[in-house]
C-alpha cells in the first residue's frame, strides 16, 4: 500500500489501482517470483514509511490475521468470556473520553501520524487491544444465524461507519474552543453520529435497496419466463 489509509477504503482502493499494473508487468512469471516481488516490494515500502513517521500496511497486517484465522476456526466461545468480551470492549473504548491523557487515541487531528512519535505506537496497541477484546464476541455472532433484527442492525451498521467521521471531525474542532466535559462531548457526538446515520440509512440507503431487490426479482422473473 503506497499510502497511509484515511479509512479503510483506502486500502481497497490503492489494491485495486495498483494490482493489474503489478499483474500485467508479472504476467509472465512464475508464482514464486511473483510472490517473492511483491513480498519485497511491500518491505521496502514499509521501511520507506516508517523513515517518514508513517504507519505502514505491516502494521496492521496483524488485523487481516486474527480475521482469517476466525474464518478457518470453527471455536465458539463461553458465554461467560462472550460478556467479558463486550464489557471489556465498552470500557476500553470509553477509555480515552475520560482520561484526557490519552485523548489522541480519539482525536482524528493528531492521530494520523500523531504529534509525539510514542503516541504513533501507543494508538497501534490500542488499536490492537481493541481487537482481541472484540475476537470472542465476533467469533459468537458469525456462528449464529441473523434474524431480522440482527439484518437490520447490520444493514445501519455501514451508513454509521461512513457517517460517523464527519460528526467526530466537527466535534473535535468545536471542541478545542469550548473544552466541553469528556461526558458530555460522548453524549453529543454519539447522538448526533447515530442520529446522521440513521437518517441516511432510512431515506437514502434503504430505498435504494429497495429499488435494488425489485431490479433483481425482476430479472429473475423474465430468465424464468425464457427457460
Amino acid at each position: 500500500m503506497l499510502l497511509v489509509p484515511a479509512w479503510s477504503l483506502d486500502v481497497e482502493m490503492q489494491f485495486y489501482m495498483l494490482f493489474p499494473l503489478l499483474y500485467c508487468l508479472l504476467e509472465r512469471f512464475s508464482l514464486l517470483i511473483k510472490l517473492c516481488f511483491i513480498g519485497l516490494l511491500c518491505i521496502g515500502w514499509s521501511f520507506l514509511s516508517i523513515s517518514w513517521n508513517l504507519l505502514p500496511i505491516c502494521f496492521y497486517i496483524g488485523f487481516f490475521i486474527l480475521g482469517m484465522l476466525l474464518d478457518r476456526s470453527s471455536w465458539q466461545p463461553s458465554l461467560r468470556l462472550l460478556r467479558l468480551s463486550f464489557v471489556g470492549l465498552g470500557l476500553a473504548l470509553l477509555f480515552p473520553y475520560f482520561c484526557t491523557d490519552f485523548k489522541y487515541l480519539i482525536d482524528c487531528q493528531n492521530r494520523e501520524p500523531p504529534a509525539v512519535p510514542s503516541q504513533q505506537h501507543i494508538s497501534v496497541v490500542y488499536d490492537y487491544v481493541l481487537a482481541l477484546l472484540a475476537f470472542p464476541y465476533i467469533a459468537h455472532s458469525v456462528h449464529v444465524k441473523s434474524d431480522q433484527n440482527d439484518r437490520l442492525w447490520g444493514d445501519f451498521a455501514y451508513p454509521l461507519y461512513l457517517f460517523h467521521w464527519i460528526p467526530l471531525i466537527a466535534f473535535s474542532s468545536i471542541n478545542f474552543l469550548l473544552q466541553l466535559p469528556s461526558p458530555l462531548f460522548l453524549l453529543l457526538n454519539w447522538g448526533i453520529m447515530l442520529g446522521g446515520a440513521w437518517l441516511i440509512f432510512k431515506y437514502f440507503d434503504q430505498p435504494i435497496d429497495a429499488i435494488r431487490r425489485r431490479l433483481v426479482e425482476q430479472w429473475i422473473d423474465r430468465n424464468s419466463e425464457r427457460r
